[in-house]
């Protein structure tokens, strides 16, 4: 008892010497924010943390950006979007990613004669169906030629002379991957008969 007659005394000796005491106010998390997320991923790899941050903003408005604690774990080998949580002392935040397909690798011409051209790629684990995109200039508007479950496709339509250009892009799930560098094809040019 006679140690709150002492503190209410030391109390009223600095009130009364023109020194202000505040009650103790307990701060505590009102609001985070995910800086430096990358929110597509690509198949297969992993999420890269070293950049990421939290801007933390506290119930007095204050304001600190700080390393999360733990991030939940994502699944890289799941196409679409997933939910991962963010966690700081008290506090959790979520934040939606996307998993991608990789881009298409390796087109090749796998087959060209006079009257057709086939062109093949590398396969890709999570590929569902391939679009096939042409255009008559290389840098000029891309339309879809056709949607493949394979990782290889026949030009039949080419006539003598005409060049085109392919660009292809994995599709999983509701996921579309990048396009590739553009592939020029061309129909095999004819022998030439008789001629010594």
């Amino acid at each position: 008892m006679l140690g709150l007659w002492t503190l209410l005394f030391c109390l009223v000796a600095m009130l009364g010497s023109g020194t202000r005491v505040l009650a103790a106010q307990t701060v505590t998390i009102s609001r985070m924010e995910v800086q430096n997320l990358e929110t597509e991923i690509l198949y297969g790899q992993q999420l890269n943390t070293s950049g990421i941050s939290l801007l933390v903003t506290y119930s007095d408005k204050s304001t600190k950006v700080v390393k999360p604690d733990r991030i939940s774990q994502v699944d890289t080998k799941k196409l679409g979007a997933q939910e991962i949580t963010f966690y700081y002392q008290e506090g959790t935040v979520k934040q939606t990613i996307y998993v991608m397909p990789n881009a298409v690798k390796n087109i090749r011409i796998a087959d060209r004669t006079t009257k057709a051209v086939t062109i093949s790629w590398d396969k890709l684990e999570e590929a569902q169906k391939y679009e096939i995109f042409t255009s008559m200039e290389e840098n000029g508007s891309y339309d879809l030629k056709a949607t493949v479950t394979n990782n290889q496709y026949k030009f039949t339509d080419l006539t003598k002379g005409e060049i085109r250009y392919v660009k292809i892009r994995a599709l999983g799930g509701d996921m579309t991957g990048g396009y590739t560098d553009p592939v020029r094809i061309v129909l095999k040019p004819e022998q030439v008969q008789g001629v010594t």
